[in-house]
């Protein structure tokens, strides 16, 4: 028995491989779906981007640090 699994040669070849869908058909229907479903899924989830967490912390921190009722120089100091 183990010599019969010795003389097993898996064919990992992209001929061997390649009896799945056409990669062409996939990517076209990629680039049909993704502007479909893109906007929905981002809509969904319940993480925000990165950039927009940020962006919102810069501009909590923006409003604390440089209240326009604070002088020229501690604003400055605060990094206007």
């Amino acid at each position: 028995m183990l010599e019969q699994l010795a003389d097993l040669n898996p064919d990992f070849s992209l001929i061997a491989i390649s009896h799945g869908p056409e990669p062409l058909l996939l990517l076209i229907l990629a680039l049909i779906v993704d502007p479909i479903l893109g906007p929905l899924l981002t809509r969904l989830t319940p993480v925000p981007h990165p950039d927009r967490v940020i962006t919102v912390i810069a501009q909590s921190l923006e409003r604390c640090l440089n209240r326009e009722s604070r002088s020229a120089a501690t604003r400055l100091i605060r990094g206007l």
